[in-house]
């Protein structure tokens, strides 16, 4: 079987990659475009976002061109905004700010428009590598209690584990166990461990 080499890209290019290669891992359907597209087809992408995701909330990220590469992650850096009506109002409003969480504006920067995740048991960022040595550690910062999807990168109040990369399989709790197995896949599918 043909393996097609992965090439990283943009949060939102690596996300759409990764979605349909993926057993151990589901990833929301999404819509991306850049900053130049907003300006030309706004109505075409409105249309095309109140297709896909109907009476559903939504969320409004940023896919930055620095934010997360093959070499480094800025996770959290610029702006993500949940809970988005699925109007055409809302979605311009949500959409512009997150352009304007980019500073100085590259047309080529993204914006992902994806369904929201409701009833989350637990969210939170996994470092697949300790990032002061990158050691064979992984580091994961979750919340487990309040049932949203952003404070972890937003700084609030969070759990951590360290894993070593060879032992994951004696983690008592199973939970970790299969975000670990998920992680490894796409590693594996990334042919990265970073």
């Amino acid at each position: 079987m043909n393996k097609k080499k992965f090439i990283f890209g943009t949060k939102s290019e690596n996300l759409f990659r990764l979605n349909k290669r993926l057993k151990n891992s589901i990833i929301p359907s999404l819509i991306y475009f850049n900053i130049n597209q907003w300006k030309i087809s706004k109505k075409s992408i409105l249309l095309e976002i109140n297709n896909a995701f109907e009476n559903n909330k939504i969320v409004v990220r940023s896919s930055g061109l620095n934010e997360d590469g093959h070499k480094s992650s800025l996770a959290g850096k610029f702006l993500s905004l949940l809970n988005v009506k699925n109007n055409n109002k809302n979605i311009v409003a949500a959409v512009n700010k997150v352009i304007r969480s980019y500073g100085s504006c590259n047309g080529n920067n993204q914006v992902i428009v994806q369904k929201q995740v409701e009833h989350v048991k637990i969210s939170g960022v996994i470092f697949t590598r300790d990032i002061n040595d990158g050691s064979e550690y992984y580091t994961i910062t979750y919340d487990d209690y309040s049932g949203l999807t952003n404070t972890v990168t937003s700084g609030l109040k969070a759990k951590s584990i360290v894993v070593y990369e060879r032992s994951y399989k004696k983690l008592k709790s199973n939970r970790f166990r299969k975000l670990i197995r998920s992680v490894k896949e796409i590693e594996k599918k990334t042919n990265s461990k970073f």
